[in-house]
């Protein structure tokens, strides 16, 4: 009865459903590299598997770097700025990758591995921002965020799927960048919520 009253608590909410729908995004950007990255390389980019899961790895390494790079520099207070940093970051480089042709893989490789740092801090930075901005038990908000990235992920990489049937896998990459976007949009929309409502004080 208790953990159903603190979930009830939260989507009941609605400044929540705006982290949900962030954490939705930055499941769907973070899965669409992790999951399609190889598949490009080797078929837009006629390489070996081995440079498949290379690409992964920087990606991957990005994400290990930029996650406990911020996890140590970065304060609580300064989350919301975190965010939308890397959003416009991970935005602007993941324009590139789609445009890049094939004898660029080692170019290529180094946007996954500073879409990785971009990428890193969104899921523990987003959690642990609601929490902040959100009134409720921690314990629910770290589950129920969690419970938005998943769906997020799954998502967008069947999306990917459909629109690289489509159009191209090529193509189907730009929705990384539309998933930062959005991402980035709806934590700097909070931000102004949040300096109104200071600004009242």
């Amino acid at each position: 009865t208790t953990v159903s009253g603190h979930a009830l608590e939260l989507v009941k909410t609605p400044r929540f459903w705006l982290f949900f729908a962030a954490m939705f995004l930055a499941g769907g950007g973070e899965f669409c590299l992790t999951f399609w990255v190889s598949s490009f390389i080797q078929l837009d980019y006629s390489a070996s598997a081995l440079m498949g899961g290379l690409g992964t790895a920087f990606f991957a390494g990005g994400m290990i770097v930029g996650r406990m790079v911020s996890g140590f520099l970065v304060s609580q207070e300064k989350l919301r700025h975190l965010v939308v940093g890397c959003a416009v970051a991970g935005t602007l480089l993941g324009l590139f990758p789609p445009l890049l042709s094939a004898d660029m893989i080692w170019i290529l490789f180094g946007l996954l591995f500073f879409l990785g740092i971009a990428t890193g801090p969104f899921w523990p930075s987003i959690q642990s921002y609601c929490v902040d901005r959100v009134k409720g038990d921690s314990t629910m908000i770290f589950i129920l965020l969690s419970c938005a990235g998943v769906p997020g992920c799954g998502f967008f990489a069947w999306l990917m799927g459909v629109v690289g049937d489509r159009w191209g896998l090529r193509d189907s990459f730009f929705l990384v960048p539309a998933c930062y976007a959005g991402l980035g949009l709806l934590i700097a929309y909070d931000w102004c919520v949040l300096r109104r409502e200071r600004q009242r004080k």
